[in-house]
């Protein structure tokens, strides 16, 4: 699940919060890319 700290404003930064839950085993690595780069 990806979602904003804050409602977006166009042409503001914000924070993208990533929630992973539920793998096993526990130990993974989670990458977050931009238009698959």
């Amino acid at each position: 699940q990806v979602y904003w700290r804050h409602p977006g404003e166009y042409g503001k930064e914000d924070v993208l919060i990533c929630h992973v839950s539920n793998f096993h085993p526990p130990d993974i690595t989670i990458t977050l890319l931009k238009n698959g780069e």
